[in-house]
C-alpha cells in the first residue's frame, strides 16, 4: 500500500513571474522521466497548483495543495528548486504532513535558499 504526504503551502513573487513560474512548473511535470502510472498521477497532481488571474497591488501568490503518494516528494521538491533558479526573486512555505508517519516537514524558501525544518 502506497503511503501519502499533504502538501499545502504558496510561493510569492511579482505578478511579472506568475507567468514564466508557470511555464516552469509546466515544463518541468511535462518533461520529468516518469514510468506509464507516474505519467498519470503527475498529470493530477501538476493540477494542485493555482495561479493568479488577476493582480492587485504589488505581490501575487502561486498555491499548492494535494495528497501525493510519497515518493513523490523528491520530483516536488526538484520541481521547487527548479523554480528557485529562475532569475527572478521569489519567497515561499510548504507543510508536507506524512500521514502515516505522523510528523510534518516545513520548508521555507528565502533568498535563493530551501530551509527545511521538522515538527
Amino acid at each position: 500500500m502506497a503511503s501519502y504526504v499533504s502538501i499545502k503551502g504558496w510561493i510569492e513573487c511579482s505578478d511579472d513571474d506568475i507567468k514564466i513560474i508557470q511555464e516552469n512548473i509546466n515544463n518541468f511535470w511535462n518533461n520529468c522521466p516518469f514510468n506509464i502510472e507516474e505519467k498519470e498521477s503527475a498529470k493530477i497532481y501538476k493540477s494542485g497548483w493555482i495561479f493568479p488571474t488577476n493582480s492587485f497591488n504589488w505581490s501575487s501568490y502561486i498555491f499548492f495543495g494535494a495528497c501525493v503518494k510519497s515518493y513523490f516528494i523528491i520530483y516536488f521538491e526538484k520541481c521547487i528548486k527548479t523554480i528557485m533558479e529562475l532569475d527572478i526573486e521569489i519567497s515561499g512555505f510548504f507543510e508536507l504532513d506524512y500521514y502515516e508517519d505522523s510528523y510534518k516537514v516545513n520548508w521555507k524558501i528565502n533568498n535563493g535558499n530551501l530551509i527545511q525544518t521538522t515538527n
